[in-house]
């Protein structure tokens, strides 16, 4: 048989054996890990070479890394070596323009032999045969095989072997990639991103599967608004002011009373805290505790300022008795912006008669953006007196609102709405 003939075959049973493993035995939605261990095992007994590994390109193009390197004859992995492009500048040109490296004497070869002293020569690697990775469009990467003993002639069944085992390895990151976009998606539509906690979304349907699986059964919404929390970002800026928000969610994920519920982060300097299925009062109590306690503590920034700063708590419990029952985080938040005018760093409870209020207030802004509309606001006109002269010399014109059912309404009864 002529060697033409003994390559083709060599090619196809090479890419047969490849084939199978790729749709068979590492196809199975294993780690990344597991799938390029998987592969460098096997192509090391394909092969019949010493050394299989695969090394990461750095995002610079500075250096690459050992991800994972087989050896055939112990069976055994390593991993954690680096080489920089500034001792190695031949081989890295090479792996960006010449892509696949098939140094049969890779001691002389031009663009293997800066490895010689401290590498190849040490380990007895007379050939090496390197094909390139790709990620993302990137190059990202080198698949390196690595031939112990005399200098090995790479025939072009086991070049294009090679760079087919590569191209497994670059599907491998795409889908690698891709699934950590995904997991990254998902974390995101349920999570804020900067502490960690559930985010609002997921806090607003939580409440609201709870209340609708046992409207009868008592439960609790805290919320705490951080005071005057703009000043921390004035002063310290909004990295520092993130440091403090971060650690503040720690703290609130980490409290005993807390495990209990759920524990989100609304948005902004705001923080909400759900205990469905309340038990007892001392829950409660031990919750608002936790969270006042939580704030207490000074938070220490990585440029080392201790930055401190005050809560206000507002409190709804459910099931709620009155007309119009507002929603968890609605009365809670009620409560809290009530809290913060009466007294900063206190704990405000929902009442009736601020729901009642702030529902009257909303009715009589609607009213007075109609009368804006029906031409029910008017002008009065009084003039202004000089008191030495006895005469007039000017005029004041004053607004008034012909309400149809309240009658004339003078301006400290409305205009308050507007301001």
């Amino acid at each position: 048989m002529d060697r033409p003939n003994e390559d083709i075959n060599k090619l196809i049973g090479l890419h047969k054996s490849l084939m199978a493993l790729r749709y068979g035995e590492y196809n199975t939605g294993a780690p990344r890990e597991i799938q390029l261990r998987k592969l460098l095992r096997f192509c090391a007994n394909q092969l019949s070479v010493n050394r299989v590994s695969v090394w990461e390109l750095s995002e610079s193009g500075d250096r690459i890394v050992c991800e994972s390197l087989y050896l055939l004859p112990q069976k055994t992995y390593q991993q954690g070596a680096v080489l920089m492009a500034s001792d190695y500048p031949a081989y890295f040109k090479a792996m960006n323009d010449d892509r696949i490296i098939n140094a049969d004497d890779a001691c002389i070869d031009l663009r293997t032999c800066e490895f010689s002293e401290n590498y190849l020569k040490p380990l007895g690697i007379a050939s090496m045969l390197d094909a390139p990775i790709f990620c993302g469009g990137r190059l990202s990467g080198v698949l390196c095989i690595e031939h112990v003993g005399d200098i090995r002639q790479w025939d072009l069944a086991e070049i294009s072997y090679v760079a087919a085992v590569a191209d497994c390895i670059s599907t491998i990151n795409e889908h690698d990639l891709w699934e950590r976009a995904r997991l990254k998606s998902e974390f995101l539509e349920q999570f804020d991103s900067l502490t960690g906690l559930f985010n609002r979304f997921v806090f607003q349907q939580r409440t609201e599967h709870d209340i609708r699986e046992a409207p009868l059964q008592p439960h609790l919404m805290a919320l705490v608004g951080l005071d005057n929390f703009t000043g921390v970002n004035d002063v310290f800026g909004t990295k520092q002011a993130d440091q403090v928000l971060r650690n503040l969610g720690a703290r609130f994920r980490n409290m005993p009373a807390g495990k209990d519920g759920l524990i989100a982060r609304l948005g902004g300097d705001l923080f909400g805290f759900w205990l469905p299925n309340v038990s007892s009062p001392n829950q409660v109590e031990s919750l608002l505790a936790e969270i006042q306690q939580a704030l207490q503590e000074p938070v220490q920034t990585d440029e080392g300022n201790l930055i401190r700063v005050m809560g206000t708590l507002g409190v709804f419990s459910f099931p709620y008795e009155g007309e119009g029952i507002p929603d968890p985080v609605c009365g809670a938040e009620i409560a809290m912006l009530n809290a913060k005018k009466e007294a900063v760093g206190s704990i405000g409870y929902f009442s009736t008669r601020w729901y009642q209020q702030l529902h009257e207030k909303q009715q009589q802004i609607a009213e007075l953006m109609h009368a804006f509309e029906a031409d029910q606001l008017t002008a009065y006109y009084q003039p202004i007196l000089n008191k030495r002269a006895g005469a007039s010399i000017g005029l004041e014109a004053l607004v008034r609102w012909q309400h149809p059912e309240k009658g004339l309404m003078f301006p400290d009864q409305f205009l308050p709405l507007v301001t």
